[in-house]
């Protein structure tokens, strides 16, 4: 697979340990990392120090490179994926080895996943391929298993191949599932589990052409930059403790209370959140988010009001606009720049064209995923519609848009644009 590089790079903060990564988020017990295609650029978070032990041990590189092949997927392929083979393919990469030759190393088994191939209830194939199972420990085991498997069975890869071609046409899981293997799910986890019982598992390697010197640069950050550059990956209401203490220590520097304005925010305080991103802007009226958040405060002021006239949606515009002049890639500004504009009527075309930059840019983020197919159906781009939407759709683990976006494609494949419904914006991470 190859494709151009993203203009927009992945950021990856690297935490104390797993405990610290599951703050960030509303995260259960057992998430060691996680990767987000946040509106303003995908992010990933790590642990520097290795989860589990024995058998049971995940590498802080096991845990990164899963995370990267996140990215790399969701990135570069963008389409419709089950969650059990987004996250069997994050398993495939996960155990990757870059030898002192250059090379590099794809497919070693990942121990970690043993005891649950092993001794675990394994999910029954027609379910986990149908996406109708609970995406858990198993998921992964028997994702990474059957990822495995199609890498070196040709007669496996190509079922995979039709299944995912299938999804991404718009079959339901359970038709892909059925209309491509098209054997019992007795034959397939039967097939699954003889290829873990011969305990021996190819490996391929490859031959990296090496880095120019200067592909690599390293900044030093200054503790007070690193302490507040490590909060913007959290999701807004976490690590509250740590977002005053950094207003607190750090008064001066904008980007601290830019990120204390978003819990306010966050917590539907619009005016506190006002108040504090003002301050930041005062310390320094170019700051890009500071900028971008108080535009989106505006246009959530004026859209509370129902009235399209409100002089709030134009003067979110005069900042959002400093914003995109000072950073034209970034995706927060362009997908806040499209909201501005309540009335689809009135919208001018670069209002779409900066929603469909900003989804070039973070095609995993699924708010301006659903707010492009949304627009695609009202302007009749039916199908275009469905290509943005499809991948949405068929998420049942998904942000709160599988169903308005299922919605969406019933709408589109019947011509009407009628009612489009609304869903909440949501971020995850895995």
């Amino acid at each position: 697979m190859t494709a151009q590089p993203a203009e927009l790079k992945v950021r990856i903060y690297i935490v104390e340990n797993d405990a610290a990564v599951r703050r960030y988020f509303d995260a259960p017990s057992g998430v060691a990392g996680f990767y987000r295609g946040a509106v303003d650029g995908a992010i990933a978070v790590t642990p520097m120090r290795d989860v589990g032990s024995g058998y049971n041990r995940m590498t802080t590189t096991n845990i990164l490179f899963h995370e990267y092949a996140h990215h790399f997927m969701l990135q570069y392929f963008p389409t419709a994926y089950p969650a059990w083979y987004i996250e069997g393919f994050a398993e495939y990469f996960a155990t990757v080895e870059f030898l002192e030759d250059g090379s590099v190393r794809l497919g070693s088994p990942p121990e970690f996943r043993a005891s649950s191939l092993r001794y675990g209830t394994w999910i029954r194939a027609d379910r986990m391929l149908s996406n109708e199972s609970e995406n858990d420990h198993m998921t992964y085991a028997e994702g990474w298993l059957l990822v495995h498997l199609a890498a070196n069975n040709a007669e496996v890869g190509a079922a995979l191949s039709d299944y995912l071609n299938r999804l991404v046409r718009g079959e339901t899981g359970r038709e892909a599932y059925e209309n491509s293997f098209g054997q019992s799910r007795r034959t397939v986890n039967r097939m699954m589990q003889r290829y873990l019982s011969r305990n021996r598992f190819s490996v391929s390697s490859y031959l990296l052409d090496p880095l120019p010197e200067d592909a690599v640069s390293i900044t030093p950050m200054s503790d007070e930059e690193a302490a507040i550059a490590l909060l913007a990956p959290r999701q807004p209401g976490h690590l509250e403790a740590a977002v005053r203490r950094a207003v607190e220590y750090y008064p001066n520097n904008p980007q601290a209370h830019v990120e204390l304005a978003r819990d306010i925010f966050h917590e539907g305080d619009f005016d506190g959140a006002l108040a504090r991103v003002e301050h930041a802007l005062a310390i320094d009226p170019d700051n890009i988010d500071a900028n971008i958040l108080k535009g989106d405060i505006l246009i959530v002021m004026a859209r509370a009001t129902e009235n399209p006239e409100d002089p709030r949606w134009e003067e979110s515009r005069t900042f959002i606009a400093r914003a995109n002049n000072a950073a034209p890639n970034n995706p927060s500004a362009l997908a806040s720049y499209f909201a501005s504009f309540p009335d689809r009527n009135e919208r001018p075309a670069i209002a779409v064209a900066a929603l469909e930059r900003a989804f070039n840019l973070v095609p995993q983020n699924d708010d301006i995923r659903f707010l492009l197919a949304t627009e695609y159906v009202e302007q009749g781009r039916l199908d275009d519609a469905v290509r943005i939407a499809t991948p949405l759709a068929q998420n049942p683990h998904g942000t709160g848009y599988t169903e308005p976006a299922q919605a969406i494609l019933a709408q589109a494949r019947a011509g009407d644009a009628e009612t489009i419904p609304e869903a909440e914006a949501s971020e995850s991470g895995s």
